[in-house]
């Protein structure tokens, strides 16, 4: 079956959302087999475990790339597989191939990834090595550094002294000429906004500093009633995400965290640039935990093929995909989502996406089933934000699906 080219124009013309960046957040396993890492929601729609992550590597720190937004390093500890590794992210965030070693094999505390260049700090001794790889280099050692920060051509070097403010250094790729931009007391962890002439600066006491990059002054701190800051970054849209170790925030949905570890918080960075994708969401329920997505392709306007795809849901049986513009807010229910389905005889099971249009479709005997949603090629549509889930009755028991969320780009 297709869905009408008209279906997807009505869709889009009902809410024009902003496209969701993501935060790739790192945090302490619970066990072997506990993640790693998960997408959040910079705007508080929710989280996704990624697939097929090896959670035996100690990462201490985790850096996305600001030229390729499918891309991320992160960097290993104390073991014999230490140094910078670099990951790809594929579609329905599964992880793919996984890179070590052209960069570094030595430990490090905090990487951070330039337009040309990545950065490693390891015992206040900060390194570079171009992203092609090669041999690191030094580029300058500050007693008490703690955390980096990147907007090229400028590297930031924050330090922390326990017992009097410690400088942030500021270094030049261009000129190779360094500076004291300003000191601060108690600093944790630091971050360079991409679209405005600003720093922020996470302290131990959980409160923000922002900080001017040119003249190095302050407004003064934000207190965030949180612990110790232990990781601070910006969206494209210049605003703030930070976390203590339990909690992460963003400045797009400041009335309760977007995500909280059942672990600990070590580290995160934030997808900048805009790119279509596919990223699963949610938890499903019933026989619909073992549901998956599938697709064949990324959601690009002018893309006539595109499919969702459900996959060992009940064989040779009918199933209902439901696709919405909307993971907050039901329309047709007129209710907040998630939305519990327990009324309507679904205990345990909730309502992810708006169902603002609903297909039936038929499986093979394997449980498989591919819905082709053709894509205008229409500026209109680039940036927008679709969402769905797939239902099915099976012995008389309704089962939901994980949420998907695509962004055409």
């Amino acid at each position: 079956m297709r869905l009408p080219l008209a279906l997807l124009v009505t869709c889009a013309a009902i809410t024009a959302q902003v496209p969701t960046d993501t935060v790739l957040l790192l945090e302490t396993p619970s066990s072997l087999t506990s993640p790693y890492y998960k997408l959040v929601s910079v705007f508080g729609y929710g989280n996704t475990t990624l697939r097929a992550q090896n959670t035996v590597l100690q990462v201490t720190s985790i850096a996305t790339d600001p030229t390729n937004a499918t891309r991320y390093f992160y960097q290993s500890g104390a073991s014999s597989l230490a140094g910078t590794w670099q990951s790809d992210l594929g579609r329905l965030a599964v992880i793919g191939q996984n890179q070590w070693g052209p960069w570094s094999q030595t430990p490090a505390s905090r990487l951070e990834v330039g337009l040309q260049q990545i950065f490693t700090l390891d015992a206040g001794n900060v390194f570079q090595v171009a992203k092609a790889g090669g041999t690191p280099a030094p580029l300058l050692s500050q007693q008490g550094a703690v955390d980096l920060a990147v907007v090229d051509p400028f590297v930031y070097v924050l330090s922390n002294d326990p017992n009097a403010p410690a400088p942030i250094v500021e270094y030049n790729l261009l000129t190779n000429a360094s500076r004291t931009l300003t000191s601060i007391a108690g600093a944790r962890s630091i971050a360079a906004s991409p679209v405005t002439n600003e720093l922020c600066v996470g302290l131990d006491n959980g409160d923000l500093v922002r900080i001017d990059r040119t003249t190095g002054n302050s407004n003064g701190a934000t207190p965030t009633g949180l612990g110790p800051i232990v990781a601070v970054g910006y969206t494209r849209l210049g605003t703030i995400v930070y976390s203590d170790a339990i909690t992460l925030w963003s400045e797009l949905a400041p009335t309760a965290p977007i995500y909280t570890s059942p672990t600990t918080i070590l580290d995160f960075g934030i997808g900048l640039p805009p790119t279509a994708s596919v990223v699963p969401f949610g938890e499903g329920c019933g026989l619909g935990q073992s549901w998956s997505w599938a697709t064949n392709s990324l959601p690009h306007p002018g893309n006539a093929n595109f499919q969702l795809g459900g996959r060992n849901l009940p064989g040779n049986h009918a199933a209902l995909l439901t696709l919405g513009t909307n993971r907050t807010y039901a329309s047709t229910l007129m209710a907040a989502l998630p939305w519990d389905l327990a009324p309507l005889g679904a205990p345990g099971c909730m309502l992810l996406a708006d169902p603002a249009a609903a297909i039936i479709l038929l499986t093979n005997a394997a449980g498989e089933t591919n819905m082709t949603i053709p894509i205008p090629l229409a500026g209109s549509l680039v940036g927008l934000e679709f969402s769905g889930q797939w239902w099915s009755s099976y012995n008389n028991t309704i089962a939901l699906s994980e949420g998907v969320v695509f962004v055409i780009r």
